[in-house]
């Protein structure tokens, strides 16, 4: 029998939900939001007919297997508990909560049900950390004494559009979406648990500009100093020789910015010395500056 699913926020974390969903054979069956535009929008690019704004109203009348929760984290645990108490599985977006008793509450919601509970950690399927797991369980790389992670955006804080993701309350801020992947890829990779945390967390923003914001779940690999088109995108040439492509221009075929916002998951190399093979296959998806 094929599951069911309703997926729970409209925005850029929806969108890879239904995709990742389908992807495992489950039928996303509706969609809510909670804006009317953005909802219907992003309904009619994945082919997704029932469409609604009161998700307890709706959950209550679709019962599903799966609820997938892709909204800011301040709704997260009433969305969870309530999904619970319908018998639903559950799959949330991260951050797990905006605080630990938020959390806590949730995942004893689930615990002791029978439910399947999962959080949307993502990066830890990345190749690298798959392999570097593999590695270390083969005892090839040895034992682990130290590990340092670190993020590099090309788009920095103060230039993203002005969303949930820069009001702490709703769940944003660097430390809750960026750490919270780090956490689970050295979790994953170690194969360990966590026992004590120190840190430091300060505010790097106090701007943001309003405006559309620049995603895309389906980038090309650019080769040879060119990327493929997608909808929209046109051709582009890049100073480097590989690397991920997301948008060089917006939907109306009008440049949005000289700068290629792409995703840095690998060495810092921007130019085609030194790129490790894994390179040519996309797995170390480089900086390029869009100049053409």
């Amino acid at each position: 029998m094929t599951m069911r699913a309703v997926v729970i926020g409209a925005g850029w974390a929806g969108e890879g939900h239904i995709i990742g969903l389908r992807d495992a054979g489950v039928e996303v069956v509706a969609l809510f939001g909670r804006t009317p535009e953005p909802t219907y929008q992003r309904a009619a690019q994945l082919g997704i007919t029932d469409v609604g704004f009161d998700w307890r109203a709706g959950l209550e009348e679709l019962r599903p297997e799966i609820v997938s929760i892709a909204t800011p984290a301040d709704s997260h645990r009433s969305i969870a508990e309530f999904a619970a108490e319908l018998g639903c599985h559950v799959v949330c977006e991260k951050p797990l909560a905006t605080n630990a008793a938020d959390a806590q509450a949730m995942r004893q919601a689930v615990e002791g049900t029978g439910l399947k509970h999962g959080y949307a950690a993502t990066g830890r399927y990345a190749p690298t950390i798959q392999q570097t797991r593999q590695l270390l369980a083969d005892g090839v790389i040895g034992r682990i004494r130290e590990i340092e992670s670190f993020a590099h955006l090309n788009v920095p804080m103060w230039r993203l559009p002005y969303c949930w993701v820069h009001r702490l309350e709703h769940g944003g801020g660097m430390l809750n979406n960026l750490f919270t992947h780090h956490l689970a890829q050295v979790l994953y990779v170690t194969q360990g648990a966590m026992h004590a945390v120190a840190g430091e967390a300060r505010v790097l923003s106090d701007q943001a500009p309003v405006g559309p914001a620049i995603h895309d779940f389906s980038p090309t690999l650019c080769i040879g100093g060119y990327v493929g088109s997608g909808a929209g995108q046109g051709m582009a040439r890049c100073e480097c020789g590989y690397g991920l492509y997301r948008h060089c221009r917006n939907s109306t075929g009008r440049r949005q910015s000289r700068q290629c916002p792409l995703s840095c998951i690998g060495p810092g190399i921007n130019s085609t010395a030194g790129i490790p093979s894994l390179s040519r296959r996309g797995w170390f998806p480089l900086y390029a500056r869009c100049v053409g």
